[in-house]
């Protein structure tokens, strides 16, 4: 019933285009159906128009989207590398408090003499 349908549309939007004038309907048609097929062939069109544009924003935002990854793979590297050498400067800093020589002043209970560990 479908094809029939769809085959009976067809013919319908053909005898529109030799007719030349969309809005006459066809002999042997009712015209509340051929006003109702007209109504949804405007709303088909206008909901393709939508679909496309929607398809264009998502395109363009998967576009962005994906520029977006980029960075963050980019950001995340420059960071992790500036981690790395902010810990190699820490280390390096560490070593050479490490080498400084201080005195420090004791009083005699803080000293304890360990003879064999004990």
């Amino acid at each position: 019933e479908e094809e029939e349908d769809d085959d009976d549309l067809e013919g319908l939007e053909d005898e529109e285009e030799e007719d030349g004038d969309g809005d006459a309907c066809p002999a042997g048609c009712e015209a509340s159906l051929y006003d109702q097929v007209c109504e949804l062939r405007e709303k088909r069109a206008d909901l393709e128009d939508a679909l496309a544009e929607l398809t264009k924003t998502s395109e363009a935002l998967k576009k962005e989207r994906d520029a977006m990854s980029k960075k963050d793979k980019a950001v995340d590297t420059a960071l992790k590398q500036v981690e790395a050498e902010i810990q190699s400067f820490q280390t390096f800093k560490q070593q050479r408090l490490n080498e400084i020589n201080v005195v420090v002043a004791l009083k005699m209970h803080q000293i304890k003499c360990l003879v064999d560990g004990k």
